[in-house]
């Protein structure tokens, strides 16, 4: 009692529907890539609206917001560091880090930051001082 297998017209149609299947999931995954192409290109930190007035270059010595006291809390001595060279240097208070920046001096833990660390600071026409990376490009 050997029975063949002889696919009907519902066979077929699961087959097709099947690959139609698969090309709209290939139409869906290139849709995410192309989202999450869009989504990788981050906002600028600055605010479109203002006028960079005065931009400069500083690497700035962070060894020696360290170099007395206990080997921990390195990383917090050294992003205060940061600021107050930033402001006496720029002569303002108002001041923003760019979160990149703060990943570089975190980026080896809190009790090894970098021994030195080489920023852009640029003076916006809203009398607020932006410290970025060097890489980064200011619009």
């Amino acid at each position: 009692m050997s029975r063949e297998y002889k696919p009907n017209s519902e066979d077929e149609s699961v087959e097709k529907s099947e690959s139609l299947v698969d090309e709209e999931s290939d139409k869906a995954v290139e849709l995410d890539t192309e989202l999450k192409k869009e989504a990788f290109t981050e906002p600028s930190f600055i605010p479109e609206d203002v006028v960079i007035r005065d931009e400069r270059i500083y690497t700035i010595p962070l060894w020696r917001s360290w170099v007395s006291g206990r080997g921990y809390r390195r990383a917090n001595k050294a992003v205060r560091y940061l600021i107050k060279f930033v402001s006496r240097h720029m002569r303002s208070m108002d001041i923003k880090v760019s979160p990149k920046v703060n990943e570089i001096i975190w980026s080896r833990g809190i009790r090894n930051p970098p021994r030195r660390i080489k920023v852009k600071v640029v003076l916006g026409s809203d009398q607020v001082v932006y410290v970025l990376p060097v890489d980064e490009d200011v619009e």
